[in-house]
């Protein structure tokens, strides 16, 4: 498989494999992390803020190049990569970060919402926020333009008799969770692209998830959906008048409130406002690099036009 810029679709690396075995990945100073022809998925433990992403031996870089802001390219020997994302597409879009310097292995890291895989596009996006923030409406969304399965955690309850809004005791969390991992395993070993549909709001309910994706070789992105308390409690309101979906109570989303942990900084991450459109954000963001935006990228891609 290849990865591709998510904006242009530009190739920006060889025909890889993904490689499974830990033990192959390299952390002596100056040398490849991974070996030519693979990429792997990192855990976070070796490059600070990498949870997540791909790593990519430079050598399988194509048409890459270096960010044009001197800031991003600081370093000894080499690029650090401390500074925020130093290397573009052959359109210029900001696809990752080069590690090259000296007081570390060397690798590339690719951002999963930066890049695509190709033809395996299994990715796991992880739906984090607050009851009625639009998680449910969003993870329609993503189905809809990506082909994405659902993973529902209030689906997996209503199955089993449970209705979270109501009180659901941790033990019960727990099987529901266990189920959800079950179905998120399943999904990603026929293939698919799957959206968590859940508050995930313990850090640990997200690295299970990620341990999963990791298991089998797909990223994990954290989809944040960060209204706050107010607006949620207005729309908890407005349903108890107007019922569109299961209700919940207020002491419930409070306590949920009070208890949510935020995504980390090393969390691969995208936070939606309020203000945000999820359908156009999800055209935006996941789907856009899809379909040709401009008449010369149609000409291109039937072979007529040069690049420009």
């Amino acid at each position: 498989m290849r990865f591709h810029c998510r904006r242009c679709d530009a190739p920006v690396s060889n025909e890889l494999e993904p490689l499974f075995d830990a033990s192959k990945l390299v952390e002596e100073d100056g040398e490849a992390h991974v070996p030519a022809g693979t990429f792997a998925l990192s855990d976070g433990d070796y490059y600070y803020g990498s949870l997540g992403v791909y790593l990519l031996n430079l050598d399988d870089a194509v048409d890459t190049r270096h960010h044009r802001r001197a800031d991003r390219l600081y370093g000894c020997c080499g690029l650090d990569g401390g500074n925020g994302p130093n290397t573009l597409c052959r359109k210029r879009h900001e696809i990752g970060t080069e590690k090259s310097d000296c007081w570390h292995a060397h690798a590339l890291l690719l951002d999963p919402r930066r890049v695509r895989r190709r033809p395996d596009e299994r990715i796991v996006y992880v739906l984090c926020g607050l009851s009625f923030a639009g998680k449910s409406t969003l993870a329609g969304v993503i189905a809809e333009h990506t082909g994405a399965a659902i993973v529902s955690l209030d689906a997996i309850n209503a199955k089993r008799g449970l209705y979270g809004g109501e009180g659901v005791s941790a033990e019960e969390w727990g099987r529901t969770h266990d189920l959800a991992l079950e179905q998120l395993d399943r999904l990603l070993g026929s293939g698919q692209a799957v959206v968590v549909d859940d508050t995930s709001c313990f850090r640990f309910l997200r690295d299970n998830y990620r341990a999963v994706a990791r298991r089998r070789a797909a990223p994990c992105v954290v989809l944040h959906v960060d209204v706050p308390l107010e607006t949620a409690l207005a729309r908890r309101a407005a349903n108890d008048d107007s019922p569109t979906r299961a209700t919940v109570t207020e002491a419930i989303l409070r306590d949920l409130a009070r208890t949510f942990e935020r995504p980390e900084a090393d969390e691969t991450t995208w936070v939606l406002a309020p203000r945000d459109d999820p359908s156009t954000w999800v055209r935006r963001a996941l789907v856009g690099a899809r379909r040709p935006r401009r008449w010369y990228d149609f000409l291109r891609g039937a072979g007529v036009a040069p690049d420009p």
